[in-house]
Parts: structure tokens; sequence; C-alpha cells
């Protein structure tokens, strides 16, 4: 049986202009990753600035942070 994947970083990618609080979401969500996560975990809050920026974060995540076993 494979043991869980664990993360050394997550990165929360949202878009601060949503028609939702989506900055205050996305600090929600950072906080119950933290809570529930049973090992320290960095987790990351990016925003968006413009039109295909996300696609852009999500490559650097992808290049800068890792995951192990």
């Amino acid at each position: 049986m494979d043991s869980a994947r664990t993360f050394e970083s997550i990165v929360i990618i949202f878009n601060p202009n949503s028609t939702g609080d989506a900055p205050k979401l996305a600090e929600e969500l950072q906080g119950k990753l933290k809570e529930l996560l049973t090992y320290p975990v960095e987790i990351v809050l990016k925003p968006t600035e413009h039109a295909g920026h996300a696609v852009d974060l999500a490559r650097e995540a992808a290049a800068t942070y890792s995951w192990s076993r």
C-alpha cells in the first residue's frame, strides 16, 4: 500500500478581483489547511494580477516548490 503524499508547500492562486471576497476566502482556506494537515507545510497565497497570470503563477509554483512522498 502506498503511503499518502506529503507536500513541502501549497500555493493557493486566486483572483483578488473576483465577484466574491477571494482574498478572505483564500486566507480562510490557508488557515483550514494549516489546522487539518498533521505535518509542517508552507502555504503561500498568490493573487493574480491580470488575465492569464494564474497560468504563469502555476508554472512558477511547479518549478519552485516541490512535494515528497
